[in-house]
């Protein structure tokens, strides 16, 4: 702006500067990292959950409704 000699200059400059302000985004990275690695050790525990022995299919399905539990909840923390 300081270097604009007339109106049209100080307008275009101005312009310019607004635009270039108006184009900043944030990167969005920690919540999206943090909801992978959620989904990642939930999807490690259903796993583990699976070759537990002794467990009946009940019993397996009940552990898997307490993970996608907890899961839910952990996500919702994380997008509050």
């Amino acid at each position: 702006i300081d270097q604009a000699t007339n109106n049209a200059g100080v307008d275009t400059a101005k312009t310019n500067g607004v635009d270039s302000i108006n184009n900043v985004q944030p990167t969005v990275v920690k919540k999206d990292e943090a909801k992978t690695a959620i989904e990642n050790a939930a999807r490690a525990k259903k796993a583990e959950i699976d070759q537990t022995p002794n467990a009946t299919d009940e019993e397996k399905v009940a552990a898997k409704a307490k993970v996608d539990e907890a899961v839910n909840n952990a996500k919702a923390s994380i997008d509050q």
